[in-house]
């Protein structure tokens, strides 16, 4: 029986940095806007492309990715996926991180708050939409309203410079669609003030298959990872600083509060029946142009050896698993990829520390493989 296919391909022949470009909506988007009604009532579908090469971009041929639903639905709720440093609360999904964060105690000011914003009063709570990969509880009346994440500041002393010792606490909250968005916030002086959030999503792997673009039938294929921020550039934080490819590293920074989310493991998963992951460790290593293409002579544990060509895609890929339409200017089958990061988050500062657990961000790529050279002009 001939499957359905479920994607609809969004580019030809555009160039790596083009497909990147037109993902970055929803890639960099750490939590979605969303305007209360029954029209949004249901939770946002993810799906962006993660790539759109060229086989002379270096890539895959086209391949795409996703945030499939599955990181939702397998998403931490949020006791276990927050933790607290000083006046900072973070969070962590398995498409990002972000801190809630006091904003007042960067400021130098002499003068007690009540003195400096004479006559003003503050809202101790905001509301947001729950960013993308944090579990909601169950809600039995999805079509009368909708849950949303609370974060208010506890514990402010508007008789001192600095607030006293707030802390940030988060609950969710229950909107009915008959309510204004709660998402709406016009502060006075006094709330832009007391308030701060920085957040980010992950960076993106985006995987290239080495000694040929286009893997072989029967022979070893490495992948090569280049780690993205949300501007498409080179996430170079922290231990990867000037690495031209980037790195597994996240770091968020608000006064004297640190989170950072580092890589656990990192797995690529073809969606192939009868092949096993590639396990990548912690931070792959890159391919070893220097040295022969063997597995003795690489060292490199990130490589799988596909067994057929993807003229067998339609058979050899699990029900479950969606495969793309045929692009007319690229009709070539292929197989997919998933790529899992496992990111352990913490954060520190200000004497305390807090371990927000580990999560799983998955992407997927579409992928080409030849049994014969000269795939679509691509030099072997």
């Amino acid at each position: 029986m001939r499957r359905s296919p479920g994607w609809t391909s969004r580019g030809t022949r555009a160039s790596v940095a083009a497909g990147l470009l037109a993902a970055a909506a929803v890639l960099v988007s750490p939590t979605p806007t969303a305007a209360a009604g029954p029209a949004n009532a249901a939770a946002p579908t993810v799906s962006a492309s993660v790539g759109g090469a060229s086989p002379t971009a270096g890539g895959f041929g086209l391949p795409q990715g996703s945030l499939p639903t599955t990181a939702a639905s397998t998403a931490p709720s949020a006791d276990d996926s927050t933790g607290s440093a000083g006046s900072c609360t973070g969070y962590a999904t398995g498409v990002g991180a972000g801190v809630y964060c006091y904003g007042g105690e960067t400021s130098g000011t002499p003068l007690d708050l009540i003195d400096q914003f004479p006559g003003q009063t503050f809202d101790p709570c905001r509301v947001y939409d729950i960013p993308i990969g944090m579990k909601a509880p169950h809600n039995p009346t999805p079509d009368k309203g909708r849950y949303y994440l609370s974060a208010c500041l506890e514990d402010v002393d508007l008789h001192d410079p600095f607030g006293g010792e707030p802390r940030v606490t988060l609950q969710f909250v229950y909107v009915d669609f008959s309510e204004p968005d709660p998402t709406e916030w016009n502060p006075n002086p006094l709330e832009e003030y007391l308030w701060a959030l920085v957040q980010s999503n992950y960076p993106v792997p985006f995987v290239t298959a080495w000694p040929t673009h286009i893997p072989r039938v029967g022979t070893p294929t490495w992948f090569q990872f280049r780690w993205l921020d949300e501007d498409l550039q080179a996430a170079t934080q922290g231990p990867y600083a000037g690495n031209e490819d980037g790195g597994p590293y996240l770091e968020l920074n608000y006064g004297g509060v640190r989170l950072m989310a580092r890589s656990a493991g990192v797995r690529v998963v073809p969606q192939v029946e009868g092949m096993e992951p590639a396990n990548c460790g912690p931070v792959p290593k890159p391919y070893n142009q220097d040295a022969e293409p063997t597995v003795e002579a690489q060292d490199n544990p990130c490589y799988v050896v596909f067994e057929h060509s993807s003229a067998a895609a339609e058979e050899l890929t699990p029900d479950d698993v969606p495969l793309p339409e045929t692009d007319p200017d690229y009709p070539v089958p292929m197989f997919v990829l998933n790529v899992e990061v496992r990111w352990h988050v913490t954060m520190e500062g200000e004497g305390d520390n807090d371990d927000l657990g580990i999560h799983t961000f998955t992407a997927y790529q579409q992928i080409p493989v030849s049994e014969v050279t000269g795939l679509v002009g691509q030099d072997f």
